[in-house]
Formats: structure tokens, sequence, C-alpha cells
């Protein structure tokens, strides 16, 4: 009867071992569900910069630009390469895309649903511009990139490209020497972006969209909270 007990209570301890990290497991996938969509945003920015890195001459993160309304631009990066100095606007669209220079409004199509979004062509030639304004005699270049996923089978405008291709593009790019010309303007760049990052930083937290949704937000914050909670009890 002895032995009995005891096997009974050793089963019940390592039932409720089970049954304490059972439930915080069924607590992190929740959260990770809820915050799949930053993950993975965060993973293809990770990526970007990496193949961003090792295919160029020097990169500048978060960059202000003032435009010459008295306002700014903001680049998540700017590129030097041995040819032109470079910089990407990424489209987190996937699904079927219908784009063309001239029309106000593109289109994304997702199954049976389209959504339109507002033709980036023309925001990418203001910030050219406001790059230029430092030297027009050097090049500079802007390309929208979309996601690999992306499909347009009615062609697409030439400013446009896909996150596969950045490697090969900057490659390209990085043939030839580096011309002074080009030298000296992005150091001009360099002290401009090193002063406006300093007075812009506050900006930059503020006008960065968010990853989560604000529903998805409080999701991964209740869940959280649940899990420790939930340990808090089980193991005190």
């Amino acid at each position: 009867m002895q032995d009995f007990l005891l096997h009974l209570t050793t089963a019940n301890q390592h039932n409720n071992v089970w049954i304490t990290w059972g439930g915080f497991l069924f607590f992190l996938v929740i959260i990770l569900n809820f915050s799949f969509p930053a993950l993975s945003q965060k993973w293809k920015e990770w990526r970007m910069a990496r193949c961003i890195d090792r295919s160029s001459q020097e990169v500048l993160y978060d960059v202000f630009l003032p435009d010459g309304l008295e306002s700014v631009h903001y680049f998540p990066f700017i590129i030097l390469t041995r040819q032109a100095i470079i910089f990407f606007k990424t489209m987190q669209f996937r699904g079927i895309i219908f784009a063309a220079d001239a029309i106000d409004y593109w289109t994304q199509v997702l199954g049976k649903r389209s959504y339109k979004f507002h033709n980036p062509i023309p925001g990418l030639e203001a910030e050219i511009a406001s790059i230029r304004a430092f030297d027009k005699k050097v090049d500079i270049e802007g390309r929208v990139v979309f996601t690999s996923d992306s499909n347009f089978p009615k062609g697409r405008p030439a400013a446009v490209m896909l996150e596969t291709e950045i490697k090969s593009f900057l490659e390209e790019k990085m043939q030839g020497e580096l011309s002074a010309q080009l030298t000296k303007t992005w150091a001009a760049l360099k002290v401009t972006a090193a002063e406006g990052h300093a007075q812009k930083q506050d900006k930059l937290l503020m006008e960065k969209p968010a990853v989560l949704s604000s529903f998805r937000y409080r999701m991964v914050w209740l869940f959280a909270c649940a899990s420790i909670v939930w340990l808090f009890l089980r193991l005190v």
C-alpha cells in the first residue's frame, strides 16, 4: 500500500510538470502566432540589410534629409556603390500587382479581393531630388522594392524591382572605380545625415509605422502576462 501511494505521488508530480510546461508552451504558441507579422518583417529587414552590407561600398542607416519645403524625407538606408548613390523604398505587398508610371493608384490583387494604394514613383522622384541637391553631377538612383512573391502580369515600371534582385543589382553597380566626385558628395551626405539623425530621432520613432496592429499588440501582452501568472501559480 505504501509503495502504491509513493507511485501515485510520483505520477502526480510527473503529470504536474507536464501540465505546467504544457500550459506555458500553449501560451507561447499563441504569443508567436500574434507576433508573427513583426517577426517576419524583422527577419526580412535583417536579411536585406545583410545583403546590402555585403554588396556595397558603405551604407547609411536611418537618414533624414531636407525636402526644400521645411520638412524632411526619411530613408531607412542610403547606399554608396562605385557607380552611384542608391536607396530602396520597400513595399510590403504580395500577390498580383498592376502598376504603371502614369497612374495615381496601383492595385494589389489577393485571391478574389483587390486593394488600391498610391503610386510610389512620385514620392521616389522627390526623394531622389533631395539627395541630388548635394551634387547634380553624380548618379542618384532610387528603386521601389516589392516582396519576392509579388507578380506583375501587365509589366512593371523601370524603377520597380523585387527583393531577390537586390544583390545582383548592387553587384553590377560595384563594378569599376569610385570617383573623387562621388566620394566628395558622399562625405557631404554623411555630415548632413549625422546632423539630421541627431535632430530627428524622436520624429523617426513617431513616423515609423507600427509593425503590429493595436489588437495584435494587446493580445501579445495579454498572453505574455497570462503565461507568467500561469508559471508563478504552478511553481510557487
